[in-house]
């Protein structure tokens, strides 16, 4: 029995769908959402085998968070064209996490020719890596000498990608700060979702906060900036400036907000569209921090590791699932030839 959420913006559409399917062997329809919110509830509270959503729900920035859920849940889901809504857009689908290429829906599809494409999908077993279940112990990143704080920024794909690094990040990793493009109202969503599933505790970005070892701060679906005011101990604010690199928050104004404290700073650039980031890794960079980009293969977008590769910012370009444990050693590494500890 496969087990479907159906989310739609257009009323007249989805009872259609639902209509349509409702009454096909071997599939049942466990919650039909109209938005992202709701799909998000639904799909966290009923983990169905697929979800079909809609052209129009899946170009917004939220969506980006829905796809790390898809990713921790290992939910398979496929975007459909109602034939409603502006005809000329398309959302970007690249790379492995896509779950299924766009397909039509218009009146001479059956149902039968639906639930055949649910089917294959429902049976595609795609492997998103290790990401620790809520409660398991993490220690992977003890060291005597707490780490130099590790600064964090993406873009499309990047929810996954963080589920990936965080994943190596326990109870007492260094001071940690991520900015992550999505859209308004749902980084309360993502800051949860991570903190279910990371050995860290993260924690939404507050307007001014001290970060302690063990906290992971993220700037996701606000309007504002994330920056770094302090090193040692580590304090971070929230600041209303002008959108930068076409974003707010931007990856660059949290890595050129602490190019002042360069030699005890580690950072990376993950999967993303655009280039926000990569002016700052680079001045991170020449100011003496480690660098690290994502490596195309494992990119969703190559967009933003890919400028920064290009402008020569990273020190190491790595596959995903290096990144947490090569950020975590440099950190612990540095602070130990420092001789300082920054929480």
């Amino acid at each position: 029995m496969i087990t479907l959420v159906i989310a739609c913006p257009f009323p007249l559409r989805l009872r259609q769908l639902v209509t349509a399917l409702q009454g096909q062997p071997d599939l049942r329809i466990v919650a039909a959402p109209s938005d992202l919110m709701s799909t998000f509830v639904a799909v966290e509270d009923r983990k169905p085998h697929v979800v079909m959503i809609d052209r129009t729900l899946a170009m917004k920035a939220e969506f980006e968070v829905m796809r790390g859920l898809f990713a921790v849940l290992d939910v398979r889901w496929l975007v459909f064209e109602s034939g409603l809504g502006e005809p000329a857009k398309r959302p970007a689908m690249p790379g492995p996490t896509a779950g299924a290429d766009l397909f039509e829906l218009d009146a001479t599809m059956s149902a039968r020719a639906i639930v055949a494409q649910l089917r294959s999908v429902a049976r595609v077993s795609r492997h998103t890596g290790r990401s620790r279940p809520a409660g398991e112990p993490d220690h992977s990143s003890r060291r005597d000498v707490p780490g130099v704080p590790i600064l964090i920024g993406a873009s499309t794909g990047g929810v996954e990608a963080l589920i990936h690094v965080l994943s190596n990040f326990g109870p007492d990793c260094p001071p940690t700060l991520v900015v992550q493009h999505t859209g308004c109202g749902f980084g309360t969503s993502l800051a949860d979702l991570l903190d279910r599933h990371c050995g860290a505790s993260v924690r939404l970005a507050d307007h001014r906060q001290c970060i302690p070892s063990g906290v992971v701060i993220i700037a996701a679906g606000t309007d504002a900036h994330l920056v770094m005011e302090r090193c040692c101990p580590v304090e971070a604010a929230l600041a209303g400036d002008a959108p930068r690199s076409g974003h707010r928050p931007s990856v660059d104004c949290l890595f050129l907000s602490a190019v002042r404290f360069a030699p005890n700073i580690c950072a990376a650039l993950l999967t993303g569209m655009g280039k926000d980031g990569a002016a700052g890794l680079l001045a991170l960079k020449q100011a003496g921090a480690a660098t690290i980009a994502q490596d195309k293969a494992s990119s969703v977008v190559f967009g933003m590791p890919g400028a920064a590769v290009s402008l020569g910012a990273a020190d190491r370009v790595l596959p995903i699932e290096s990144i947490g444990p090569a950020l975590l050693a440099e950190s612990h590494a540095r602070a130990q030839s420092n001789g300082r500890a920054s929480a």
